[in-house]
């Protein structure tokens, strides 16, 4: 076989359409499969309960006159209901208000039999005070006291919620409120530590005797091992105290009786249930191990005032075990004295602060024995801390009790969630505002008095949801806040404006992960970046953007601000100099609002619009959307974090926290859009200058972003939108995505989509008289034919669908980006092309059409005889395919075939699967039905267009489909036919299936990237070197287990590998008229010829498999052909990824494989002989682009981590090493007719 001549092989240049192609660096972000979620260990807490004798409160005003009455709950276990019955004026009737302790019961029951609370994440528990019960939990009576462990905390299994409501079912109401004792008791099982002194000579009980039988007293305090302070009288006929022994006999307040001695009567710990105990100390439930990955907190509810803890300091110094000696409560910095005798809560105060660990500096020793952040919630329940919210929220902010504010999470950053938080500073009532203080959060917008204790959270509550809400919110802020791993994608875009040379920046698209989570919405950000030694560095170049591992460096700052384009975003509303509100944002949607009264209608039209502040708030014709009924979504989308249905009126906005976010840029690949600038050429290299370029890119929060670039790294404007376009669809679809992140809470099977497909433009400059290249109006002008004067005018038009947020595709007229287009919406949902002037309808190819993943190609064909460009799009995503073992037989929404649109209208043209036996309101069709062709799987590639005469013309378009096929169909643009219509008819030549990989029960291998197509001499003349790369974009998780590996889900997998098809039909001189077409064999396995590569003559082509372990390596993202050589980006499943705290992280590792075309044989030696080369690109789901070169601006090479140690004069073939020189050069035009 004659010896290819690498070097001129027409390996990158077949046409303008593939160089463009080519240098685009698309480097996707991972699908969620790979994102492991932050489990968190377990989140604990315990319930300590007030029974106090007030619980049995109806909280009626005074004076209302009542019936006491009682019921059944009807629960299991069940227990009394009690409440007072209030006539209804006017009525018959009487209205039952349920005692305290009542509604907390059913608020108790509510929770254990709902699935608020995770099982398998949340351990709780319960106490009780003052103590009522010994350590069998039967009913004596209470103490007055103390505190005591009812139920030990543990993982809300079914057993353990009925452990919990059994309990709460035998509580009643009776005794003092013993606060701050009891806090110590629950502190001290917390912390595995005990109250108890060890000692049983306390004098406990004086019990009197004869006449008085029955009656008995309780130490409240103690000089030595003496009573000096006595309580009562208690009545309880027969009593004995459990666990004290007779002392001698004497007098109290001159009744005759007898002391009884024992431990210490405000210590819980003997009372407490024998199963939260081992010995002398509590059995902590919480863990000492991955602390960080765990919550823990006390739920204290209350319901009035705080007394009979006489020595409270006592009880907490030996519940804080060996840090307990240097407790002790500060004259100042702590909570101020209660109302009544015995309050302990300057105690309460410091005791809160010792339970958070709350140190003066980090190297100070801990305040408690675990050194943990045991955080305290404090609810308030009952008429004492009953606020009245209607009169509140009349009030001015500035005096209301209740704010409503940003939510500070348990990192302490501050969110876009909104919540409730109390001004303690204005609650009169000296009790209640220490309950407050005691649990209340510190918050920026609150004055510096309020919280710093137990920093879980004040609540109110009267009712029963409002106890269940409280429990769930504090759980929320217990649990802690995990670092996210944060991820993206590099991308190097291709340069319209000089496709010769790359240009020296790449941009980022991050986003945050968050799996663990309730949230639909994960969001993200984008900024600039240099290429420096062929990497991304930050703005100084100095530092690397992505670490060794595939994470990213937070040092590494973009060119666009620490903060990127987010940072960036104009959010709110100025006045301009008109003294007129105007909105910072630009935003554009294609929506439309009717009705001359509510309910008002929304629906779609061909046209933009633009939502601001008059459209919003206006009168008149201008106020499109005063009435929309989803204006709200608006308002955020505009920096405002209002609920979806408050009221809202222009006024109200300044008093409105921002909303600064943006969706995830996952899939999205951005584009670079320039819209004029001068070309140069210095020392024999082509540039420009003058460049005025942006960013465009959708998000998955439903937006397409429109982002300046800047016009250098000084630019104010740079990373700023221009403006965002929000479909309406997405309006209608996911408008909770416009709402803050966290308000949406399906989690991650839910996630929204938005707008995250790659789109593509197509730009054309026209000169100004300095030079200067623009998209715009030239200034200049021709004469038609009819010798009037026509403005020369450019154009810039983008394209581009919605991968899994939709079926649909968009074009937009940008030439002007002070004032958008919409040229077509495409819509197979209803099979309508809506355009600016009309609709049509009724197109029911479109309904064969999948999800919008194909990123559209450009370019221009001569169809019935008229020269029009178009836009190629594959048939769409059968989203059947996110199960692994798909066999797809599904034909509506199937996604099979391509479709040709035009791209100046939207018309459909032209398309072609098994599924187009007719028209289906498109001018022309082919059928691809027939058994050697089967063109009935879903096509979610990009259409790679080959021009094979350069033209101008598209001739051949090259594609694989999700049913392990490859396919190339022949376009005649020099069609013959009796008139237009047959013209178009005759338009495509044929369909071939270039190989057929398919198997039965989902093991197909699956095409989602591009086939690159290269142009290379052999004996037998030209012949295209077609690679395809396989690999299950959908579930990369999936396939055949291996020990230690990542696997997840299905073991259903092809053995995927890259597919190079030898065509060597497409460069045949007579290919339109009637050729002779090579009938496909198998293909020759690379993996076993490594040294020889598969010969041209006598072979269809070859593949190379990964692993023979199905599964652990996919190919993923795209695949490029570069003079003689082909990248191919690889997932390796079972990889190292990045491990994150508390089991987040990233699965798998990415690679470059490299290989050598056409044959598979390198001219030089592999470091692994029989083993393509590769290249670690890290973490995840990573893309490695083309992008400038290393060692010259020049030269094109991969974009890829070197290290240090790389030596590339000494192995200059490595893929990290090669470099390509990206100068032009002169082609052969017509490269199928030179032989």
């Amino acid at each position: 076989m004659k010896k290819l001549n690498h070097k001129n092989a027409l390996s990158a240049t077949v046409s303008m359409l593939m160089t463009l192609t080519v240098c685009s660096s698309v480097s996707q972000a991972s699908d969620i499969d790979i994102y492991s979620n932050a489990t968190g260990g377990k989140t604990t807490i315990m319930l300590m309960l007030d029974t106090s004798g007030s619980m049995s409160d109806c909280d009626l005003a005074p004076g209302t006159s009542y019936t006491a009455g009682n019921e059944p709950s009807g629960t299991t276990p069940g227990y009394t209901k009690y409440f007072c019955a209030v006539n209804i004026p006017g009525s018959n009737s009487q209205r039952k208000h349920y005692d305290r302790l009542t509604r907390l019961k059913d608020a108790i029951f509510t929770l254990m039999d709902s699935n608020q609370i995770d099982s398998n994440s949340v351990a709780m528990g319960i106490g009780q005070f003052s103590s009522q019960s010994g350590s069998d939990n039967v009913y004596t009576s209470a103490d007055g006291v103390s505190g005591k462990i009812v139920v030990p905390a543990a993982l809300l299994s079914t057993t353990q919620r009925t452990a919990i409501k059994t309990a709460v079912a035998n509580l009643r109401g009776s005794g003092g409120t013993p606060t701050a004792n009891a806090y110590a008791e629950v502190a001290a099982y917390m912390l595995g530590e005990t109250t108890a002194t060890g000692s049983s000579n306390y004098q406990g009980y004086f019990l009197l005797t004869g006449g008085n039988a029955g009656n008995y007293a309780i130490c409240q305090q103690w000089s030595g091992t003496t009573c000096t302070s006595w309580a009562g009288w208690y009545s309880k006929s027969g009593f004995t105290p459990s666990g004290y022994t007779a002392g001698p006999t004497g007098t109290l307040a001159g009744y005759e009786g007898r002391v009884y001695l024992g431990e210490k009567t405000d210590r819980g710990f003997a009372k407490s249930v024998t199963t939260s105990k081992s010995g002398a100390k509590y059995i902590s439930p919480l863990s000492t191990t991955n602390t960080q990955c765990n919550g823990q907190g006390i739920y204290f509810l209350t319901d009035g005032n705080p007394n009979s803890s006489y020595d409270p300091v006592s009880v907490m110094q030996k519940a804080l075990g060996s840090t307990g000696s240097s407790f002790s409560v500060p004259t100042t910095g702590t909570l101020p004295d209660g109302s009544e005798s015995g309050h302990g809560m300057p105690a309460v105060g410091e005791f809160a602060k010792a339970l958070r660990n709350q140190r003066a500096s980090t190297t100070a020793p801990n305040r408690n024995p675990l050194g943990l952040e045991i955080k305290t919630a404090v609810v308030g329940f009952g008429s004492v801390f009953n606020v009245d919210r209607t009169a509140d929220a009349a009030k001015p902010v500035a005096q209301r009790v209740i704010r409503t504010l940003d939510y500070i999470n348990s990192a302490g950053v501050r969110t876009n969630e909104q919540r409730d938080y109390y001004n303690c500073s204005l609650i009169t009532n000296v009790d209640a505002q220490n309950a407050c203080n005691w649990g209340a959060k510190p918050h920026p917008d609150l004055p510096s008095s309020v919280g710093g204790y137990g920093n879980g959270g004040f609540y109110s509550a009267q009712s029963t949801e409002d106890v269940v809400q409280s429990v769930v919110k504090f759980l929320d802020d217990v649990k802690p806040e995990f670092e996210p791993i944060a991820t993206g994608s590099p991308t190097l875009p291709q340069d319209a404006l000089n496709p010769l040379r790359i240009q020296p920046y790449g941009y980022y698209g991050s986003f945050t992960p968050k799996p663990q989570e309730s949230t639909q919405l994960w969001v993200g950000n984008m900024n600039k970046y240099h290429i420096f030694n062929g990497e991304l560095y930050n703005a100084s170049k100095t530092i690397r953007l992505i670490k060794a591992d595939g994470s990213l460096d937070a040092a590494a700052k973009g060119l666009w601000t620490d903060e990127g384009m987010k940072g960036q975003l104009p959010l709110g509303i100025t006045t301009n100099a008109a003294n007129e509100k105007i909105a910072n944002r630009t935003l554009y949607t294609n929506r439309e609002i009717t009705g001359t009264a509510a309910p008002y209608a929304a629906s779609e039209i061909g046209s933009l619009k633009k939502v601001n502040v008059a459209t919003l708030f206006g009168t008149g014709s201008t106020a499109l959307f005063v009435n929309d009924p989803d204006k709200n979504y608006w308002l955020n989308l505009l920096g405002y974090n209002v609920a979806a249905t408050e009221t809202v009126t222009l006024a109200d906005l300044i008093t409105k926290p921002e909303l600064r976010q943006v969706g995830s840029v996952m899939h999205s690949t951005p584009i670079l859009l320039t819209q004029s600038g001068k070309i140069s050429y210095t020392s024999g290299t082509i540039d420009t200058t003058d460049r005025d370029d942006y960013l465009l890119f959708g998000s998955t929060q439903g937006l397409l972003h429109v982002v300046r670039a800047g016009k250098n790294a000084t630019d104010a404007n740079r990373g700023k939108e221009v403006f965002a376009f929000a479909p309406n669809e997405m309006m209608q679809n996911q408008k909770n995505a416009f709402l803050s992140e966290t308000s949406s809470t399906l989690g991650k099977n839910n996630l929204f989509y938005g707008i995250d497909a790659p789109w593509t433009a197509y730009t054309q400059y026209v000169a100004k008289a300095d030079g200067t290249l623009t998209v715009k109006d030239s200034g200049r002008v021709a004469q038609n034919a009819s010798g009037d004067d026509i403005a020369i005018k450019g154009l810039q038009w983008v394209y581009g669908g919605l991968r899994m947020g939709g079926k649909s595709y968009y074009a937009l007229n940008l030439s002007d980006l002070d004032n958008p287009e919409l040229k077509f919406h495409i819509d197979p949902a209803s099979s309508k092309i809506y355009k600016s002037s009309s609709t049509t309808t009724g197109v029911t190819a479109l309904s064969y059409m999948g999800q919008s993943w194909s990123k559209p190609t450009i370019a221009y064909v001569k169809f019935g005889g008229v020269k029009k460009l178009v836009m190629f799009v594959g048939g769409g995503y059968d989203p059947g395919y996110e199960n692994a073992a798909y066999d797809q037989s599904t034909t509506t929404g199937g996604g099979a075939g391509v479709y040709m649109f035009d791209a100046n209208n939207g018309d459909l043209l032209w398309w072609a699967s098994a599924n187009a036996t007719a028209a289906g309101g498109a001018e022309a069709f082919t059928d691809a039905s027939a058994a050697t062709i089967n063109m009935k799987y879903s096509v979610v590639s990009q259409i790679n267009a080959i021009d094979r005469d350069s033209d101008g013309l598209v001739d051949n378009l090259y594609f694989g489909d999700l049913g392990g096929q490859g396919f190339r169909v022949d376009l005649n643009n020099a069609a013959t036919g009796a008139d237009a219509s047959a013209k178009k008819g005759n338009f495509a030549k044929r369909v071939v299936r270039l190989f057929n990989e398919h198997a039965t029960g989902g093991v197909s291998p699956r095409f989602y990237e591009m086939p690159s197509v290269s142009i290379h001499d052999s004996d037998n003349g030209y012949v295209a070197a077609v690679a395809f790369s396989s690999g299950n974009r959908s579930s990369p998780l999936v396939g055949t287990a291996v020990v230690d590996g990542n696997q997840a889900g299905s073991t259903t997998s092809a053995t995927d590998g890259v597919f190079v098809v030898y065509d060597k039909d497409v460069a045949k001189i007579d290919l339109y008229g009637t050729p002779t077409l090579t009938t496909p064999t198998a293909l020759s396995s690379l993996n076993s010829n490594m040294s020889t590569g598969v010969a041209i003559t006598g072979n269809s082509g070859w593949k190379y498999t990964y692993s023979s372990t199905a599964g652990a390596y996919k190919g993923m993202n795209e695949l490029y052909a570069l003079d003689g050589m082909l990248y191919v980006n690889v997932f390796h499943r079972d990889g190292t990824g990045i491990g994150g705290s508390c089991g987040a992280g990233v699965k798998g590792d990415s690679y470059v494989y490299q290989f050598c075309l056409p044959t598979g044989k390198c001219p030089f030696n592999t470091t692994t002989s029989g083993v393509p080369n590769s290249v670690k690109l890290g973490a995840g789901i990573l893309g490695a682009g083309l992008g400038q070169g290393r060692s010259s601006a020049n030269n094109t090479g991969l974009i890829v981590n070197r290290p240090n140690t790389l030596n590339c004069t000494t192995t200059p073939n490595l893929p990290e090493c090669q470099e390509f020189t990206t100068t032009a050069k002169l082609r052969q035009l017509r490269w199928y007719e030179t032989r």
